[in-house]
């Protein structure tokens, strides 16, 4: 084929099986396993675009996009990609550089949830490519690839990719379901239906709390603004009432499903009069006053609870993985709650773990990891990738999160942020030392207080449950 030819602009959407590949179920191969998608391109394009089209507000969540050329070899991201665009990124203080890194890392794809989201990738120029390969995310958050759609961008005229949807349409969508359709008249940015449709809203989940499609029609707002309603406290009733009918339906929610409401969720103490409004509600409702947040999730805590038969798991990985010569160190907001409060944090919703595989390098940490994963395998444990870096390892009802490092020189090299590992003296970490907690003895960094003091700041003394908020606070 003539390169004249194969600059053609790709077939029309609506007969192209290539525009608009559906995945029914998340890239299920033979075997059970889920996996990846390859969709067949064989054209010249200038980007692509992963979108959902429908009215719950949902994210994309994949775990890497890859293209592949006229020989079925890799195309370098770094090498032909000008631009990476989200509707809305999770990870919102990444700057537009970091979101392109984390496509060219192979790293994690995720938007924040809204209604219609929607991902592009552009090209510098036109570039051949015989098939895109979708990696779809390998452990209980495999299912949010469902009912995602594809876009292949055409070399001659690019075309726009579902785009977020406007304030007129999500309106109307939420009219439609209220009942209310004749408020439309109003127009979409009449602060008059805005008012109108947040109490109508907001009785409904008062009056409805058993009602699935609450939730959404809440979320559904893009207009939800604390200036249009004075009555400040009354907006974190709703909220709080929203938390609770979210853990209703799942044991951890994203933190990012309140962005919606940042305008609500100004300050520290927003945050705080919100989850004391969700446990006061759970107490009136006979359950548990034990709703907690961080910066990822939002959970009913059963950390403390479930604290001996997380010690326990992580004494007996620590066994299996010294005989392996791999040694374990608790980390981040473990080894926080451990060092600083003497116990796991009440907020937090993992168990955080650093090994040292003896790699020097992080191709050799990387190599590393595919054996870790046969060993844990191999002794019973479900393992999976939660990331390029880390992995979820579970046994007995109890996950632990584990990260690899290096050392090359007098430098250890771990994550200080999620993504993005970065070196500090490796005495600090050895040799490790060996902290008592109830029957059980944990290994954590030499110099424990100087890792905190580097991964958190100089006041990682002082409590700070919104540490790493998912958007800006106003007192942070």
């Amino acid at each position: 084929m003539e390169s004249s030819e194969r600059l053609q602009p790709v077939r029309d959407a609506t007969d192209s099986p290539v525009e608009r590949a559906v995945i029914k179920s998340p890239g299920v191969f033979a075997n059970g396993t889920l996996g990846a998608k390859q969709i067949a391109v064989n054209e010249y394009i200038t980007g692509f675009g992963v979108t959902r089209n429908n009215w719950s507000v949902e994210c994309i969540n994949l775990s890497a996009v890859e293209f592949y050329d006229e020989r079925g070899l890799l195309i370098e991201p770094d090498k032909v990609v000008s631009h990476v665009e989200f509707s809305g990124y999770q990870f919102s203080r990444d700057s537009p550089d970091q979101v392109k890194q984390r496509l060219f890392d192979r790293t994690l794809l995720h938007t924040s949830n809204s209604v219609h989201p929607w991902m592009r990738i552009d090209f510098v120029e036109p570039t051949f490519v015989s098939s895109v390969l979708v990696h779809n995310r390998s452990d209980r958050n495999a299912s949010r690839a469902q009912g995602l759609r594809f876009e292949i961008f055409s070399a001659v005229g690019p075309v726009a990719v579902g785009g977020s949807t406007s304030r007129h349409e999500a309106l109307r969508g939420v009219l439609d379901v209220l009942g209310l359709r004749n408020l439309d008249c109003l127009g979409a940015d009449h602060p008059a239906a805005a008012s109108i449709l947040r109490k109508e809203i907001s009785k409904r989940l008062l009056a409805s709390p058993a009602d699935p499609t609450v939730p959404n029609l809440l979320s559904l707002l893009p207009i939800y603004d604390n200036t249009e309603q004075s009555d400040h406290e009354f907006d974190l009733i709703v909220l709080a009432r929203y938390v609770n009918i979210l853990l209703d339906l799942d044991d951890f929610v994203p933190t990012t499903r309140l962005r919606f409401a940042e305008k609500v969720l100004r300050r520290k103490s927003d945050i705080a009069a919100l989850f004391d409004f969700s446990n006061q509600i759970s107490e009136v409702r006979g359950l548990a006053p034990n709703i907690v947040g961080s910066n990822h999730t939002i959970n009913r805590s059963k950390r403390l609870s479930k604290r001996a038969d997380i010690l326990r798991e992580y004494s007996a990985l620590e066994s299996i993985l010294s005989n392996n010569r791999i040694f374990l160190q608790v980390a981040y907001g473990t080894l926080l709650g451990f060092i600083r409060e003497g116990d796991l944090l009440s907020h937090d919703d993992d168990f955080d773990v650093i090994y040292d595989s003896g790699a020097s390098s992080e191709e050799e940490a990387m190599a590393h990891r595919e054996e870790l994963k046969r060993i844990l395998n191999s002794t019973g444990y479900s393992v999976w990738d939660a990331g390029r870096y880390n992995l979820h390892v579970k046994r007995n009802g109890v996950t632990l999160d584990l990260f690899p490092m290096w050392v090359s020189g007098t430098e250890a090299y771990i994550m200080r942020k999620y993504g993005h590992y970065e070196p500090l003296s490796a005495r600090n970490l050895f040799p490790s030392g060996r902290l008592r907690v109830d029957d059980f003895e944990i290994n954590v960094p030499a110099r424990a207080e100087d890792v905190l003091a580097w991964r958190y700041g100089q006041s990682w003394l002082t409590p700070d449950p919104t540490f790493g908020w998912p958007w800006e606070l106003a007192d942070q």
